[in-house]
């Protein structure tokens, strides 16, 4: 007995040397782990027709910016793990432009190619993907995303920066699922004096804000026949965003240029997209930026650089 203790003594005392010699030998058998950082890569799962995480090794560094290269060099190698797919077709790729210090946490990321020519569902698969995998960053809190240079909030009126909360992973909605949203909208009555609301049920998309949404309907017109759109044709929405309260409406210089000269006219198209987006318990005052930017005033009529409340003695009825 006395013998086999000295045996496994002398065997551990052994296995102790090798470790020893090994770790004096070859360092980096142990500092592998220190030079490494995990992340996470979403790709596109068919068989559940959405964007799933493959976890990926890449060199670790206290330099953002190389993390961020790092991520996108391992993304664009494709996954490794069977059953998951590159989410953007041949022909559409994207590139980083993350030199911009004056924006904190937010990335920006311009898609090259035919990516417009892709059905919706295509490019929301891409588009989460990016969003994810790129978020997944401790540092970076939103991207902005453009496709050749222009932003997917006017092209496709989405939300300016986008993140895990206002980005989908599965964009396909079930017929059965589909949301709608009762919506109060206001036109020009038949007299174009005043206001006349207009209930819709709209089918509420993933991809947009409610706001924007409302704004679009109001540029479509009413479907009561003896109301008119107070919106002037032509007008585009750049992008639509609420903050604390405030809502924040950019639209593109038509809406300026469109405008009659008419004092109260232009009252009533003001107040049609205010008292509209104003239903919404989020909204409370609306903020106009024309191309982006806040303008002092229309024709002399209004100053636009402040906030619009709502205006109920505008409504018929009031």
């Amino acid at each position: 007995m006395k013998s086999k203790k000295i045996f496994l003594v002398c065997l551990a005392f052994v296995f102790l040397i090798i470790v020893i010699i090994c770790v004096v030998t070859y360092p980096g058998l142990t500092e592998k782990n220190d030079l490494l950082m995990d992340v996470k890569l979403y790709y596109y799962n068919a068989a559940e027709n959405t964007v799933v995480p493959e976890k990926r090794s890449i060199n670790k560094s206290d330099n953002v910016n190389e993390i961020i290269s790092s991520v996108e060099l391992a993304y664009k190698e494709g996954p490794k793990t069977p059953g998951l797919t590159m989410p953007f077709p041949e022909g559409v790729s994207f590139v980083i432009n993350n030199n911009d210090s004056k924006l904190k946490d937010v990335l920006d990321i311009n898609i090259t190619g035919s990516f417009d020519s892709l059905k919706e569902t295509e490019r929301l698969i891409c588009i989460g993907s990016l969003v994810y995998t790129f978020t997944d960053i401790d540092s970076v809190e939103d991207v902005r995303l453009f496709v050749e240079g222009k932003s997917v909030s006017d092209m496709y009126g989405m939300y300016s920066e986008l993140n895990r909360e206002n980005t989908v992973n599965n964009p396909i909605i079930n017929p059965e699922k589909i949301d709608r949203q009762d919506v109060v909208l206001y036109f020009l009555d038949a007299e174009g004096k005043g206001l006349a609301a207009e209930e819709r049920s709209i089918e509420v998309k993933q991809s947009q804000t409610l706001e924007y949404q409302i704004v679009e309907q109001l540029t479509m017109g009413p479907v009561n026949e003896s109301l008119k759109a107070a919106v002037p044709q032509g007008t585009k929405i750049k992008d639509i965003k609420t903050e604390d309260g405030i809502c924040y409406v950019n639209l593109s210089g038509d809406f300026i240029s469109n405008l009659s000269g008419d004092a109260n006219t232009e009252k009533l198209t003001i107040y049609s997209i205010v008292n509209s987006l104003t239903e919404l318990n989020t909204v409370n005052k609306v903020q106009f930026l024309i191309e982006g930017e806040r303008i002092s005033e229309i024709n002399g009529h209004y100053d636009f650089s402040r906030t619009f409340e709502r205006d109920e003695t505008l409504i018929d009825g009031n």
